[in-house]
């Protein structure tokens, strides 16, 4: 499945998010990209050194991409989980509903 990491997070009135707050706001949005990676790279309490590995380099791939990406469906059902876990409901909604839609249906 193809993904654009470019893909820009909405908030709760369809506003793109800043990615800094205050005097560091620079123009840069929130985007999938982003999200995925933070969550990628985030250190998990129990996390084999294998699955660090793993998704270091899933990490490298989707940084600052510009096309889209294949992903398989275990890097998105892996991704979703990492992202479910760190990220607040907001962002962890929104980036579910982008990679994997019909896991919120209902």
């Amino acid at each position: 499945m193809k993904f654009d990491f470019t893909k820009k997070i909405l908030d709760m009135d369809e506003k793109e998010i800043p990615l800094n707050l205050g005097e560091d706001d620079d123009g840069t949005k929130v985007t999938l990209g982003a999200l995925s990676v933070n969550a990628l790279i985030a250190d998990r309490k129990g996390q084999s050194g294998t699955a660090k590995i793993k998704a270091a380099k899933l990490a490298f791939k989707i940084h600052n991409r510009k096309t889209p990406l294949d992903l398989t469906s275990k890097e998105v059902s892996d991704l979703v989980e990492l992202v479910k876990e760190v990220h607040r409901p907001l962002m962890a909604l929104r980036a579910v509903e982008i990679l994997d839609p019909k896991s919120i249906e209902g």
